[in-house]
């Protein structure tokens, strides 16, 4: 049967998350952003740790073969960076004609991957304000199981609705004001243990939320935005931390 959410699971979590969480290499602590043009943050992981599913700095010019672009959106490396934008007109146009779904009117991949317990790390930046990247967390079985949001001025953790069970509906578990403005580089790390999620950005612990639907395997995270902005991202790295 299916148990919604309540303030006693936050509560309950949040007094234990970050004592789990620490077991699986803890919460980064990033210096602020650095401003638009300087350096992008790196990757501090090396090549040996073996629980490294996925890493991209992007410092090739081919997509790398996991990237998989969804509903004909454009997505390339360009001079160090990965680069998401909506469908071309005539595409999206296309993709109307052929009938209800996507239209590729925002960025969206697939990142290609297994794992369960996890770290998910990477950095984004619009050039223009009022973008909003959205990390979508899925499972086998299950399609989606959350996003997570971050507009320049609030950030949130939805879960979505269990298509198996009547009557569910999409949930906000977990919202937050937050800063981040265009032009700037953007850490965000998300990490994932049994049935609570937990983010950071810019080193800071913003979002804390669980949920009995998030443990368990997951796969094939998305990154897409929730608009026509052009997303740019960097230095992103899957580890797994399978439970013991």
């Amino acid at each position: 049967m299916m148990h919604p959410i309540s303030q006693f699971h936050v509560v309950l979590f949040l007094s234990g998350i970050w004592a789990s969480i620490s077991a699986l290499g803890g919460l980064a602590e990033s210096a602020e952003p650095p401003a638009s043009g300087a350096e992008r943050p790196s990757i501090t992981e090396k090549p040996a740790d073996k629980t490294i599913i996925f890493s991209a700095d992007f410092s090739y010019s081919d997509l790398p073969p996991e990237i998989v672009p969804m509903h004909k959106t454009r997505w390339s490396v360009e001079d160090g960076v990965l680069v998401g934008q909506p469908a071309t007109a005539e595409q999206q146009k296309k993709n109307k004609e052929a009938g209800p779904g996507h239209w590729g009117h925002n960025a969206k991949m697939v990142l290609v991957g297994k794992f369960e317990d996890a770290v998910v790390e990477f950095s984004f930046r619009f050039e223009e304000e009022g973008g909003t990247v959205v990390f979508v967390g899925n499972a086998p079985g299950k399609s989606h199981l959350f996003n997570l949001n971050l507009s320049p001025d609030k950030a949130s953790l939805m879960r979505f609705q269990d298509k198996k069970v009547k009557g569910d509906k999409k949930e906000i578990l977990a919202e937050v004001p937050v800063r981040l403005p265009a032009g700037q580089w953007h850490k965000v790390r998300v990490v994932m243990q049994g049935e609570a999620v937990a983010v950071s950005v810019n080193g800071k612990n913003i979002l804390t939320a669980s949920h009995e639907r998030f443990a368990g395997r997951k796969h094939n995270p998305n990154f897409r935005t929730a608009g026509p902005a052009v997303l740019q991202l960097d230095n992103i790295i899957i580890r797994d931390r399978p439970r013991q």
